[in-house]
């Protein structure tokens, strides 16, 4: 047995994996928008400078649908048989 048979999943454990890493980045995102935005508003609302949580709920709009796009356009880019690893790699 080599250790490419050994470190192949099957089908299941990969769809396991997938769900559980949406989920994950799921709950990160909703927590980091949330808190963070939440306690900006706040702040701004109490510093008398309500511009700012625009400006903040704005950047993470345009934060979040650059990452989107970020993602979509390695996956085009790396071939599927490397992309795990290289992905892997790439994110410390």
């Amino acid at each position: 047995m080599t250790a490419d048979s050994r470190s192949q999943l099957t089908v299941l454990q990969r769809r396991q994996a997938r769900r559980m890493a949406y989920r994950n980045a799921g709950l990160w995102g909703s927590g980091n928008g949330l808190i963070s935005g939440t306690l900006v508003i706040y702040l701004a609302t109490e510093l008398g400078a309500p511009g700012i949580g625009l400006l903040w709920c704005t950047y993470h709009l345009l934060e979040y649908l650059g990452t989107v796009a970020l993602w979509a356009w390695l996956a085009d880019l790396v071939p599927l048989r490397i992309r795990g690893r290289f992905l892997g790699r790439r994110e410390p």
